[in-house]
Parts: C-alpha cells; sequence; structure tokens
C-alpha cells in the first residue's frame, strides 16, 4: 500500500470513527425526530472546535458502536489476508471472538 493511500485509508476510518460518534445518540431515531438545529450546532462545534466528543460516556470512558468496531475487524481481516485470498470463515471467527 502506497503511502498515498495509506493516508487516504486513515482518512477513512477517522470519518468512520467521528460519523459513528456525532450519530450515535441518533441511533435508531426517525429522521424526522432529530432536530436540524442539532445537527448544525454539531457541525458548527467541529468547525470552531467546541464541540464536546459524543465518544465518552458519563464516566469519561471512549465509546463508539459496533459499526466502528465491525469496521475494524474488517479492515484487520482485509490487511492480515493473503493476496486474493479471503477466508470469509476466518472473518466469522473473528466477529465471534469480538476481533
Amino acid at each position: 500500500m502506497g503511502e498515498v493511500d495509506l493516508n487516504q485509508f486513515k482518512g477513512c476510518m477517522i470519518g468512520l470513527l467521528v460519523g459513528d460518534c456525532l450519530g450515535f445518540p441518533y441511533e435508531n431515531e426517525s429522521s424526522s425526530y432529530i432536530p436540524l438545529n442539532l445537527i448544525r450546532k454539531d457541525l458548527k462545534g467541529i468547525k470552531d472546535g467546541s464541540l464536546e466528543s459524543r465518544c465518552l460516556t458519563d464516566t469519561g470512558r471512549k465509546q463508539y458502536t459496533d459499526d466502528t468496531s465491525m469496521s475494524i475487524c474488517v479492515s484487520k481481516f482485509l490487511l492480515e489476508s493473503p493476496s486474493g485470498n479471503l477466508d470469509y470463515r476466518d472473518l466469522a471467527q473473528r466477529y465471534k471472538q469480538g476481533c
């Protein structure tokens, strides 16, 4: 993997994590339920640095959802698999073991 490709991959993973952290408070809610002003406030907070981390729980522990966890697992699986040889049973076993 070239350096440019690696940077793009890192950017994708960071974007996934940020999106997951911003979105998990609204998970399983109807899109009509989510007030547009909250989304605008979050986007403004990202831009000016005032956004409080949604990735922290009340106890201050970092948190993300299964979306990020499974994406990390799939990424490791793809990086550790020999070129072109994707053993999906191995991926299923990784899921079972929690990656």
